[in-house]
């Protein structure tokens, strides 16, 4: 008998140590299998055999946007009773950096024509948020029809006083 447990010994030894190697393969992975939704998009790519996704440098960079400032307006608003008026200066978002040459050529057309659609509004009408909203339109159709292109994309009021 004590030579059977001898042979038996030194079998379950390799057995043992394989089991136990088995065991750990197997647990790691099972750990990676169930953490692949923890982990990030590239180390899980590679994990699935597929190339990690390239960030596209130009798809990154953010565009910035292009602003022009117009000098500032102080008109005498429309209506009966006291004066009013509104001093206003605007920055305009353009499609295109040369665009901001074409806004200067064509200064004089584009404040000749602001200065007849401010003159023309009442100060009820511009103390609403629709009223505001509502110029912001008008001054994009204005100085694009001015400038004889769409130059503008949105208007922003810089500094908007009535009083």
């Amino acid at each position: 008998m004590l030579i059977w447990s001898n042979a038996m010994a030194s079998i379950r030894k390799p057995f043992l140590f394989a089991a136990i190697g088995l065991t750990l393969i197997v647990t790691a992975g099972m750990g990676v299998y169930f953490a692949q939704d923890l982990l990030p998009g590239n180390l899980q790519a590679m994990l699935n055999g597929t190339r990690p996704k390239q960030h596209d440098s130009k798809k990154k960079e953010t565009k910035k946007e292009i602003v022009a400032e117009l000098e500032p307006f102080a008109v005498n608003l429309a209506g009966p009773g006291l004066s009013r008026y509104l001093r206003l200066v605007l920055r305009v978002s353009l499609q295109e950096e040369e665009d901001k040459q074409r806004i200067k050529e064509a200064a004089t057309q584009i404040r000749d024509s602001l200065l007849m659609l401010l003159t023309s509004k009442r100060a009820d009408e511009l103390l609403t948020v629709e009223g505001k909203t509502q110029l912001r339109g008008e001054v994009v159709g204005e100085i694009n029809k001015a400038a004889g292109k769409e130059l503008v994309k949105a208007v922003y009021f810089k500094d908007f006083l009535i009083q």
